[in-house]
């Protein structure tokens, strides 16, 4: 079989050297495509949507909060819940039984969670 050799300048064949072993009888067997300008082809090409956002609107809540309080990552979150937890229970908690620590947990919670829904909308652009 002729093996390919062309210059910088010129395509390669369409046809690699040796793939799939076709003949020239093969060659001429295979359809042609052909492109309807304005009108539908008679083919389909496969999806090459690529997704690079993290988030969906569906699972932006159980995602985040996972990552939020994930004790390998953010462990002073984690620490916040348990203490919030803790103050909970009245015979042990001097604020008695009102979750004080709470509160500034929500708030970073939350703007940490704005942050990530104006970078994942951003992400997702």
């Amino acid at each position: 079989m002729k093996r390919w050799i062309y210059s910088s300048q010129d395509k390669p064949p369409s046809n690699p050297y040796n793939w799939p072993k076709s003949t020239p009888e093969d060659i001429r067997e295979r359809p042609q495509r052909i492109v309807k300008i304005g009108n539908s082809q008679a083919f389909y090409f496969c999806n090459n949507f690529v997704k690079t956002s993290k988030y969906e609107a569906w699972n932006f809540i159980p995602k985040f909060l996972l990552e939020e309080f994930n004790p390998k990552t953010k462990i002073a979150n984690c620490y916040f819940l348990l203490i919030s937890g803790l103050q909970c229970i009245p015979q042990i908690s001097n604020t008695g039984g009102i979750p004080t620590t709470l509160i500034p947990l929500v708030i970073v919670v939350v703007i940490d969670g704005i942050f990530q829904i104006f970078e994942d909308v951003s992400r997702h652009r």
